[in-house]
């Protein structure tokens, strides 16, 4: 199931074995990363003793997803760690992004296991994974706030000569998002049904929805291949 990027340390295969402790099974791939984000972001981190504090979990996730979908949606690949840093394009001005942070808030977040080490002043996610996951759950959240969905279109696809198409790079964020908003998996069947075979998790796919959309996708040409299997 790809989870060898959720295994690369003893913390990670920790929790890893206390929730098959609990459950006797890891679950859909969206339980896992869920859980993944959870534990990074709660794990003892050094800076938060030497500070002598530290912010609550909901707060963390918060600027977490916040970030995520700047990177996603911006294109960027890194985040600047210093207030001074984000001199160039491929680095997200983290302060620009958490405007209301404290700069010792900014830092406390960036040195959470969510984040890799810090290496000349700049920090990326742990795993592309994350990052789109996150970033489908701020998509989701501004759904959840009456956001109408036609506004937030255009983060995905465009409308050359009319005709809706998808943008390829923001895939997987849509595969996530599928998987996570009721509402944005019915408009993926109506107009992208192939999404149910890439990235995300088709697991957490209702059934129906699942059918409708393997059935519009194998029905698909370019997709004969499919339907002989």
């Amino acid at each position: 199931g790809d989870y060898e990027f959720m295994a690369s340390r003893p913390l990670d295969l920790q929790w890893m074995v206390k929730l098959w402790n609990q459950r006797k099974v890891h679950g859909t791939y969206a339980e896992l990363i869920e859980a993944n984000v959870v534990e990074r972001l709660r794990e003892p981190n050094d800076l938060y003793h030497h500070a002598r504090r530290s912010l609550a979990e909901a707060r963390l996730r918060e600027g977490a997803t916040e970030l995520a979908a700047a990177m996603e949606f911006g294109n960027v690949p890194f985040i600047a760690v210093r207030q001074a840093s984000a001199v160039e394009g491929r680095i997200l001005d983290t302060f620009d992004v958490l405007r209301t942070w404290a700069p010792s808030e900014v830092q406390l977040l960036l040195s959470t296991a969510i984040f890799d080490e810090a290496s000349f002043d700049r920090v990326k996610f742990h795993h592309r994974s994350v990052r789109e996951y996150l970033a489908a759950q701020w998509v989701s959240a501004r759904l959840t706030q009456s956001v109408p969905l036609s506004r937030l279109e255009p983060l995905f696809a465009n409308r050359p000569n009319d005709e809706l198409t998808l943008i390829p790079s923001r895939r997987p964020v849509l595969a996530w998002l599928a998987a996570i908003n009721v509402r944005v998996r019915s408009w993926v069947v109506s107009n992208f049904p192939d999404i149910l075979l890439h990235e995300g998790d088709p697991q957490t796919w209702d059934q129906h929805s699942a059918d409708q959309a393997f059935k519009a996708t194998s029905n698909n040409p370019a997709f004969g291949m499919i339907e002989a299997i």
